[in-house]
């Protein structure tokens, strides 16, 4: 009697031992799921900002070359060139295009510095861009223009899907298509606004160059 009385207070801690291992197991594993589940969430939401960033970069982007590009014809025509001399000046983009295209591609794969040079393309496109509005009195100015502009903007739009292809998961990437879209719907609603403001008199062509320099600025913010 005395030893199972002595057993019994020894079975009771042990079970009392037992249950407190198994509550702390338990806590341990709670803390590791909550941990989990915090790492998980804070990985999604860095993706979804990553996924709003692309959205508004290409955005902004075509917003800004929907806002100009598709009326330098009629900002050329109202400079008083002939159709003759519109046409010389639109054939520039093509060639110069197709020639300097390749080089841009190699540019950026022997050096790896992709961004550095979309940026730079970029901007220096857009400057050029921007500086047609002044040389509207001189043709041969503006084919310069015109030329720089596309010798530089030849390399941005391959650069930009390339970067942001590459920054995706191969998850995201079937999702590429969608992302692209957003460019479409920047391009549409800045094509549509600026053939309203192209066709009233009270603003006029120089407000394109202010909208394009401006959304252009904002694409680089996104770059």
């Amino acid at each position: 009697m005395g030893a199972m009385a002595i057993a019994e207070p020894a079975v009771t801690t042990a079970r009392q031992t037992g249950r407190a291992d198994n509550t702390d197991i338990l806590t341990k594993h709670d803390v590791h799921q909550a941990k989990d589940a915090r790492q998980t969430g804070t990985m999604q939401a860095t993706e979804q900002s990553s996924l709003h960033k692309i959205r508004l970069l290409y955005f902004f982007f075509r917003f800004s070359t929907g806002s100009l590009i598709p009326f330098l014809p009629l900002f050329m025509s109202s400079c008083g060139f002939t159709h003759e001399e519109i046409g010389r000046l639109q054939a520039i983009r093509p060639i110069v295009t197709m020639i300097s295209g390749p080089f841009w591609g190699a540019l950026s794969d022997r050096t790896g510095k992709k961004k550095l040079i979309l940026i730079s393309t970029f901007v220096i496109s857009a400057i050029c861009r921007l500086s047609c509005a002044f040389f509207k009195d001189d043709m041969q100015l503006f084919a310069i223009a015109l030329c720089l502009t596309s010798l530089f903007y030849a390399a941005v739009t391959a650069l930009l899907d390339s970067i942001v292809v590459s920054s995706l998961s191969s998850k995201q990437r079937l999702n590429f298509g969608k992302l692209r879209l957003w460019g479409e719907l920047g391009n549409g609603i800045s094509s549509t606004l600026m053939m309203h403001v192209s066709n009233n008199e009270a603003y006029g062509f120089e407000h394109l160059f202010v909208v394009h320099g401006v959304s252009a600025a904002v694409a680089v913010v996104f770059m």
